[in-house]
């Protein structure tokens, strides 16, 4: 399997996995002796593996760079993130997989079997941490398929639970997925696009497999007349450019109220122009290329359709090297224009005037995703108000970053199924048994 460098082109052959029956069957053998082990057991042995983690997490760094394009300085965030996450997890696992006393009953947390984690690109050493690491707590064992534009980062998280947990690995692309899915596995952990995420749950559906779906996102920016119009321009194409455009939670939408649109728009032009594009390994680009040129062509579809239905964009050029694709801001959207119900994966900011609080959250809802939303106000009250008419799994309030890892994580709507991170995530790898 080719694996294409999306600055330098270059590639390098890995090694795919044939029989994935066989994959299966050693986690399958694994399982028995990883069961026995109590909750405690695993924690200490999974810090074990946390530990050889760090030991190459500047490499590790490094090689999420060169695979799918991320800025350096953002792979070295997705590191940080990925040991504070995983270290939470470690510290909680025992609290909340306890048993609980309901009257005369004990409710327990009993583990699943195999669990099959199918990780994306964009994030690929955190994501799927997000699934092994609370699966193997929970007493499960894991079938592991990273991404085929990121398997070398996949295998070196691979790597680190070896000798240690019951996990394993498959190396593939979309056929190999496919054929994991339809496999004997007791659960599925998928984090990618809402179109394969709805594939699997039809199949897991025959069967009634457990599915944990974080999906897609058309998340919206909703910007209020008092707030501040500056920070708020810039922390939103901040946002939108975070990894080239290619997260799910990203500012994908911007409402902004008529009385500070013009302002607005201003601040947020002067945002983009700061921006320096480049080798992903040198620590001062902001924007990498994209991660692949199918990806960068299917940018550009959308771009191409506003365009063609009357919008008007400002963007500046990029490198000729590699797949780059410009921070571009757009205006004077048609009511029909694909970006407006389709999330792009890319650098494409849309900001829409709007006049009234309620026109805001009408827009806003008005589309299939649920993910998650952010408002901008100095009124904590009017924030409040409208992240209870928000139809998200998640609202900030003058920030659109990623949360902190006690909070709960996951949409609703075509945004997914299930959560991850904390004890909501953690029970997602369990069933409820109950002993009286």
């Amino acid at each position: 399997m080719k694996v294409v460098n999306p600055y330098s082109q270059e590639s390098i052959e890995v090694e795919e996995t044939l029989a994935v029956e066989s994959v299966f069957d050693s986690a399958r053998e694994q399982l028995e002796a990883w069961l026995v082990k109590s909750v405690a057991e695993r924690v200490r042995m999974l810090r074990g593996a946390l530990e050889k983690f760090l030991i190459q997490a500047d490499a590790l760094a490094r090689l999420i760079s060169e695979e799918m394009g991320k800025p350096l300085s953002q792979a070295k965030l997705e590191i940080e993130r990925s040991i504070e996450e995983w270290g939470y997890m470690l510290d909680n696992a025992e609290r909340f997989l306890a048993p609980e006393v309901v009257g005369s009953a004990e409710v327990h947390f009993a583990p699943l079997g195999v669990v099959a984690v199918i990780s994306p690109w964009n994030f690929p050493c955190l994501l799927p941490l997000r699934g092994i690491v609370p699966a193997l707590l929970a007493g499960n064992s894991v079938l592991f398929k990273p991404s085929e534009l990121s398997p070398r980062v996949g295998m070196c998280v691979a790597n680190c639970m070896h000798g240690v947990a019951p996990l394993v690995v498959a190396i593939g692309g979309k056929e190999l997925g496919a054929k994991i899915v339809s496999l004997p596995v007791a659960a599925i952990a998928f984090t990618g696009s809402t179109s394969v995420g709805k594939a699997i749950a039809r199949e897991a559906s025959q069967t009634m497999k457990r599915v944990v779906l974080e999906l897609g996102g058309l998340d919206a920016a909703i910007v209020l007349s008092d707030a501040d119009i500056q920070t708020a321009a810039q922390e939103i194409v901040r946002s939108n450019s975070r990894n080239s455009g290619q997260v799910c939670n990203a500012v994908k939408r911007v409402l902004v109220h008529e009385s500070v649109y013009e302002k607005c728009l201003e601040e947020a032009l002067n945002a983009a122009q700061g921006l320096t594009y480049g080798d992903p390994l040198d620590p001062s680009t902001d924007i990498g290329p994209l991660v692949s040129e199918q990806q960068r062509d299917r940018v550009k579809g959308f771009l191409d359709d506003a365009l063609a239905k009357g919008a008007k964009s400002y963007s500046r050029s990029v490198p000729d090297r590699g797949f780059f694709f410009p921070q571009t801001i757009l205006t004077h959207l048609a009511k029909d224009s694909q970006l407006l119900f389709e999330e792009p994966f890319g650098p494409l900011l849309p900001i829409l005037p709007f006049s009234t609080e309620q026109e805001a959250v009408q827009v806003a809802n008005n589309t299939r995703f649920g993910l998650t939303a952010s408002v901008w106000t100095r009124d904590a009250s009017a924030m409040k108000r409208i992240a209870g008419k928000l139809d998200v799994g998640m609202v900030r309030h003058n920030s659109h970053t990623a949360m902190s890892s006690g909070i709960p994580w996951g949409g609703c709507k075509e945004s997914g199924i299930g959560r991850m991170k904390t004890k909501e995530g953690l029970r997602e790898f369990t069933t409820v048994k109950v002993i009286a």
